[in-house]
């Protein structure tokens, strides 16, 4: 979505990037914030707002914090992926919610697997036919591709 207010935009993002600084490795900064990440998270969508990363922070390496995650807030970023089209970065996003301290969250897991696998038609890509496909910006570098020609480019 664009922004109905640039310069109003600009400023949440030095926000949203000091409140990632103020939590990351700090354990009662992500205590403070974790219960506003649902409401940080209706601010995903507008153009140029990272917001994602900023709730990655919160909750990094925190199995208390991630353990009370709802599952309708992973499924609020399963309609991101669907809205606005698969990329790395909404993937990347639920990297720390799967694993603490490099140890796998099972719980998390399970949940997102499943959220994936009810959307999988739309949110997995077996075939990389990207010729006409309605999940990727017309920007990226695959678009008008076939998975012969990913391979030939080596993507």
């Amino acid at each position: 979505n664009v922004p109905k207010n640039p310069a109003r935009r600009d400023l949440f993002q030095q926000c949203y990037n000091f409140l990632k600084a103020l939590t990351t490795n700090h354990e009662a900064a992500q205590q403070k914030l974790f219960p506003q990440i649902g409401t940080f998270s209706e601010h995903m969508g507008i153009r140029e707002l990272n917001v994602a990363d900023t709730i990655r922070e919160i909750v990094r390496d925190n199995a208390r914090l991630i353990a009370t995650v709802p599952e309708s807030f992973f499924r609020h970023f399963i309609s991101a992926i669907l809205t606005w089209g698969r990329k790395a970065r909404w993937l990347n996003f639920f990297q720390v919610f799967l694993e603490v301290n490099g140890s796998p969250f099972k719980r998390n897991q399970d949940v997102i697997l499943r959220l994936v696998l009810e959307e999988w038609d739309a949110l997995i890509d077996l075939s990389c036919d990207y010729r006409s496909s309605p999940y990727l910006p017309k920007s990226d570098p695959r678009t008008g591709k076939t998975l012969l020609d990913l391979i030939k480019d080596g993507d």
